[in-house]
């Protein structure tokens, strides 16, 4: 039977791809575009039957959902602004925390891991994988980061390499380049 997919992005842009598949694959290929599409870049994408006119494709659309981008608004765009600037500001703070804990022989583990989820989470609000920041800061400095999977927590973290050993640390590079994320983002 005949199909097409409808990507539809972010400019409004549509592109088409004309499928000659069994329903089983076109539903399948809609699902896994609803969970793997890139909706920094498109807004949606679905699978329709038969493709004579516009009339036959709205009625032959498959009953699966669709993923939709829905643009925010301008306050939840503050919100989310004055939320990342708060977390880095904690995070400062934890970090000075932890040099202090560092001096006089405090125990800082518990500042550490609060430290490391304040980081990941300002990654997070940005909409900045932790594949492609490690992969920056790879590019842009000489020491090795690693993203491996934490099995406990179950999430991504970036890890360091230091001789023969990894280390899952936010180190200066990190923060540097986190800043600089963040200022690009205009929230400082």
């Amino acid at each position: 039977m005949k199909y097409k997919c409808i990507i539809t992005t972010r400019t409004g842009e549509t592109i088409n791809l004309d499928l000659s598949c069994r329903e089983y694959h076109a539903n399948k290929l809609n699902y896994i575009l609803s969970r793997t599409l890139d909706r920094s870049v498109y807004t949606g994408a679905e699978v329709v039957a038969g493709f004579n006119s516009p009339a036959v494709e709205a009625a032959a659309r498959l009953h699966v959902k669709k993923p939709l981008l829905v643009e925010k608004s301008a306050a939840q765009i503050e919100e989310e602004k004055e939320q990342i600037a708060e977390l880095w500001a904690g995070l400062e703070n934890l970090k000075n925390a932890i040099e202090h804990c560092y001096k006089t022989g405090d125990s800082s583990l518990k500042l550490e891991k609060l430290a490391d989820a304040t980081f990941y989470k300002i990654l997070e609000l940005l909409k900045i994988s932790v594949d492609d920041f490690e992969k920056e800061l790879n590019e842009k400095n000489s020491r090795l980061y690693i993203v491996k999977y934490v099995r406990a927590e179950k999430v991504k973290r970036i890890y360091i390499y230091f001789k023969d050993c990894y280390y899952r640390l936010i180190d200066e590079n990190m923060t540097k380049l986190l800043k600089s994320k963040i200022d690009a983002a205009g929230v400082l």
